[in-house]
């Protein structure tokens, strides 16, 4: 089984290795063990700011992009109106907790398909959590209407194709990206654009992660891209709005490819060659920071934490240690609840 890497990947690593373990090595959709399962499943968790985001990055997919293929007139009201509505049934669908129902999967799912760590951990968002993240879907996709230069440049091209998934060999690790979306220019050169939903300026690891969209382009061979030059990259912050584009050439490549390598190497000795066995949970340690641990989706399945780590506690670090037993044994951990092992991913 290929090592797989991403941006993600290397942010795991930095904030906890057993989140690599379920993430990377466990999680599987399509497995009978329960743990793999659980972890899949759990992969999918997000918290109400990255679910806004996911919004946002539908919508634009679903109501917005058709109508550049089609070269129409994009109707802003209604594309807002039916963001709305998508935000509206994705929030039932997390609130009832369908994604553990037996049968349900995203792909039969579709876009319905929403697991909301509030819900998952019963702590649910409020209705007045759900109408300011609303609102500011709304917000981000008017904004997108307003970039009336970047709009002007986008529109009008003969190739359009929103979450490109994309990877390439480096170092014995599978590299990995999504596009959000990429669109045609002359051949072999192409546009790539990253959409951005927060209010916060671009930062230099943002720039690094575009360039990784180049990278991988020109190292996939079938989409024919000769040098980092061909491929435009435009980050698109919805949130402030602003529009900016990162101009790479191999001097980015190479810091990209030394990141990159440093990285992977770590990935290595930590995972090896990324095959699955249980028992190997035991090797990677728990977080040192005990918000990770407390804001963490695979707390359920996860060994007992380091003693000072409360989960339910809001401080950082607890006096209280933890109860423990000494006699659980990690089959007992990963003995999940009914619903959880009949689910058909």
């Amino acid at each position: 089984m290929a090592l797989d890497w991403s941006f993600s990947t290397d942010r795991r690593m930095r904030r906890c290795q057993r989140q690599v373990f379920f993430a990377n090595i466990a999680a599987w959709h399509n497995a009978r063990d329960p743990m793999r399962r659980e972890s899949f499943l759990l992969s999918q968790v997000k918290s109400i700011e990255a679910w806004r985001g996911s919004v946002v990055h539908q919508a634009i997919q679903n109501f917005v992009i058709p109508c550049w293929q089609t070269r129409k007139r994009v109707p802003w009201e209604q594309v807002v109106v039916d963001a709305r509505k998508l935000g509206n049934q994705q929030f039932a669908f997390s609130e009832q907790k369908r994604y553990r129902e037996a049968g349900v999967s995203k792909t039969k799912s579709k876009d319905e398909y929403c697991a909301l760590y509030g819900h998952e951990f019963e702590c649910p968002p409020t209705q007045a959590e759900l109408g300011v993240t609303l609102e500011a879907v709304e917000r981000s996709l008017w904004n997108l209407s307003r970039l009336e230069d970047f709009v002007k440049h986008v529109e009008g091209r003969s190739y359009y194709r929103p979450e490109v998934a994309i990877s390439a060999e480096y170092n014995g690790v599978r590299i990995q990206g999504v596009i959000d979306l990429l669109f045609g220019g002359a051949y072999g050169h192409y546009g790539v654009v990253d959409w951005k939903d927060y209010s916060a300026a671009s930062t230099s690891d943002a720039r690094l992660q575009m360039s990784l969209y180049a990278w991988l382009l020109c190292k996939a061979g079938s989409w024919r891209v000769s040098s980092a030059e061909n491929v435009e990259l435009w980050e698109v912050n919805l949130g402030l709005p602003a529009v900016q584009q990162h101009r790479i050439d191999q001097s980015v490549f190479d810091d990209l490819e030394d990141f990159m390598y440093r990285s992977t190497e770590k990935l290595r000795v930590l995972c090896g060659d990324g095959s699955f066995n249980a028992s190997d949970l035991e090797n990677y340690s728990h977080t040192e920071n005990p918000n990770s641990c407390r804001f963490c989706a695979y707390q359920k399945i996860c060994r007992e934490p380091e003693p000072w780590i409360n989960i339910a506690s809001t401080s950082t670090k607890s006096k209280t240690q933890r109860a423990t037993n000494s006699s659980t044994s990690l089959p007992k951990l990963l003995d999940l609840n009914a619903a959880a092992s009949a689910i058909l991913i």
